[in-house]
């Protein structure tokens, strides 16, 4: 199943496009302290225009109270 998933999840990435977050400007979230640079700047995305796919379960949690469209995929890769 993980197979499947990272070979559908690489043509995604090959069509998808890709934009920047400032550093600076993630920092800024409150989650930043808890949570990191990385998963700060995907916060910082705009909820409205991204579907995000994770096996953190931090990153779920805050990305689905700030009204993202978010999916848990964990019990997807233990099947």
């Amino acid at each position: 199943m993980r197979s499947e998933i990272m070979s559908t999840f690489k043509r995604f990435i090959d069509t998808a496009a890709e934009g920047h977050v400032e550093g600076r400007s993630a920092a800024k979230l409150p989650e930043f302290i808890r949570l990191g640079l990385t998963d700060a700047a995907i916060l910082s995305l705009n909820a409205n225009e991204v579907q995000l796919l994770t096996v953190d379960h931090d990153l779920h949690t805050a990305s689905a109270k700030m009204g993202f469209d978010v999916l848990n995929v964990t019990p997807l890769l233990l099947e």
